[in-house]
Order: structure tokens, then sequence, then C-alpha cells
């Protein structure tokens, strides 16, 4: 199990895949999520213990980008 999660909130999935990918190399110790809306990483941090970082793209269709 692993002892810390990485959220990576990223609308295109072939980016999201590529970072997790890359995250998940580099720390293998973590597990890293990926979901692709600002709606489904509200409740994703709701609903996660030990979420330790948040990588957000700032132009999420469900977002302004600036709020």
């Amino acid at each position: 199990m692993a002892s810390a999660r990485i959220l990576i909130v990223y609308d295109h999935p072939l980016i999201g895949d590529a970072l997790q990918f890359a995250t998940h190399t580099r720390h293998t110790d973590m597990q890293v999520d990926v979901v692709n809306s600002l709606a489904a990483a509200e409740a994703m941090c709701c609903e996660t213990q030990g979420l330790k970082l948040v990588l957000l793209d700032y132009r999420l269709p469900d977002s302004t980008g600036y709020s």
C-alpha cells in the first residue's frame, strides 16, 4: 500500500497518462491518481486520505482557470 498519494488533474487523457507514468516512475512509493475535471478533483480530495500533492491544469473545462 502506498504511504502517500499524488493527484494529477488534467483534461487531456494522453497528457494525464504521461504525467502519471512519469510521476510514478520517479516516486514508486506513492500512488498517483489522475482525474479530468475540477469536480472530480474536489470529490477525490474530500474522499482521499494521504493526499500530499495536487498537480492542477489551470484550464479545465468545468472551471474558469482563475477560481
